[in-house]
């Protein structure tokens, strides 16, 4: 017995014929029953064909490729070290000449001192003034210069890169100014005041304190040179405490870059 002749589709001649005329085929609303229809197979109707020449950008998951998670910035560790908050450069630049005016006005009234201590030593004549002038001045300029000093240059080191304790000289520096100052609120003071009203009560004489006012003095104004040097070529390097430091800061990971995303790009439909 012989099988029954199947009559081709009507739309497959039809998108075949157009797709060797190179145009796009096109869907009709009404097909016929054909072979493939009866397998279960999809008719050339229901696939839709893309132009020659075209390329579709396909999803990550639907091309089997995971899309690669952003990576987070770096975040400091509990236990490293915090970046301490600096003044800004007006602010700065105003604290720096305030420090700078206070302390070069504190070096000069040393001089002063020991120019007047000298001149009580030698001149008896004019011994009791010039112990009234140096209370006077150390009353008036000695105090607030030292304190105005001490403060600006605090604040400079813990508001700036530098630190209060990260390097040598600021240390030595600071050790200078905080005996200077104790020194001459607590023994210069005392020795002026004491051989301003021996000078009152006997002219004649060599009092020990004007040999101790002359002491003192040059001892002062060699700390405010040696400060002054120590400002200029900030010798020693750092203390173990600012070697800590810099090597925990070296040590700190930076923050990569996040990769960019890839696109997958399907091939050329034929």
């Amino acid at each position: 017995m012989v099988a029954p002749e199947v009559a081709p589709d009507a739309n497959a001649i039809t998108a075949s014929a157009d797709a060797s005329a190179g145009s796009t085929p096109k869907a009709t609303a009404t097909t016929l029953p054909s072979s493939a229809d009866s397998a279960g197979l999809p008719s050339t109707a229901d696939i839709t064909a893309q132009p020659t020449g075209s390329s579709v950008e396909s999803r990550p998951e639907a091309a089997g490729e995971a899309e690669p998670a952003p990576q987070p910035g770096r975040k400091k560790s509990a236990g490293g070290p915090a970046k301490r908050p600096q003044l800004r450069k007006p602010l700065r630049t105003a604290l720096l000449t305030l420090h700078i005016i206070v302390s070069v006005g504190w070096n000069g009234v040393a001089f002063c001192q020991l120019v007047l201590a000298s001149t009580a030593a030698v001149d008896p004549d004019l011994r009791h003034a010039a112990y009234e002038l140096m209370h006077v001045i150390d009353r008036t300029l000695n105090i607030p210069l030292a304190l105005l000093t001490l403060i600006t240059g605090v604040v400079l080191s813990v508001k700036t890169r530098w630190g209060l304790l990260r390097h040598w000289w600021i240390v030595v520096k600071l050790s200078i100014t905080v005996v200077a100052v104790i020194s001459g609120g607590a023994v210069i003071r005392t020795l002026i005041v004491a051989s301003a009203k021996h000078s009152a009560t006997a002219a004649a004489g060599y009092p020990a304190q004007t040999v101790a006012l002359v002491v003192c003095g040059t001892v002062m104004n060699l700390l405010f040179i040696t400060a002054t040097v120590l400002s200029t070529t900030k010798p020693w390097g750092r203390t173990p405490r600012g070697r800590r430091e810099a090597g925990a800061l070296t040590a700190t990971p930076r923050p990569q870059p996040e990769p960019p995303l890839a696109s997958s790009v399907l091939p050329a439909a034929s």
